[in-house]
């Protein structure tokens, strides 16, 4: 008989994991971090030519005990899709998604580190953080910072 509790048990432990959480999230505005002529660190906000600032930006993300999935179709940093989660805290993880481009940071291929922490009241707050490379007309490239906050709302039954 023992040995039919622990196959129960393996069973109730492998559907937890299989459970998932599923929110709705929006994004703030995107920010850089810049050394100006003296080194010093320069926080500003990001401004966007042709209308690509102009509308909100939002994605949905399902999560589970191991993965992270976003879809966003129209991402300009090309960050829909599955990816690994890390666990960095209690109810706080990490993924990093890699795409092709085109990309809107970088010239060739995209990489975005997202954060996220569970709040006391179901919502998540995120940060993304894609790479990004500043491009000169004398054709030299600087690395720079840009990260993005937002919040995530659960979906009706998840929390």
């Amino acid at each position: 008989m023992k040995w039919v509790v622990i196959i129960a048990a393996g069973i109730a432990s492998q559907a937890a994991a299989a459970e998932t959480s599923a929110y709705d999230c929006m994004l703030g505005e995107i920010y850089s971090i810049r050394a100006d002529s003296e080194g010093k660190d320069v926080v500003n906000p990001i401004q966007f030519r042709g209308g690509l600032g102009d509308k909100a930006w939002g994605f949905s993300l399902i999560q589970d005990e191991e993965t992270v999935e976003i879809s966003w179709p129209e991402s300009p940093m090309q960050f829909s899709g599955k990816s690994p989660l890390i666990q960095t805290s209690e109810d706080s993880y990490a993924s990093f998604r890699v795409g092709r481009g085109p990309c809107l940071f970088t010239e060739g291929h995209c990489g975005t580190l997202l954060q996220f922490a569970k709040q006391s009241d179901g919502r998540l707050k995120i940060q993304l953080q894609p790479i990004a490379l500043l491009s000169f007309e004398d054709g030299h490239r600087e690395p720079f910072i840009a990260y993005i906050n937002g919040t995530c709302e659960a979906k009706d039954g998840d929390q």
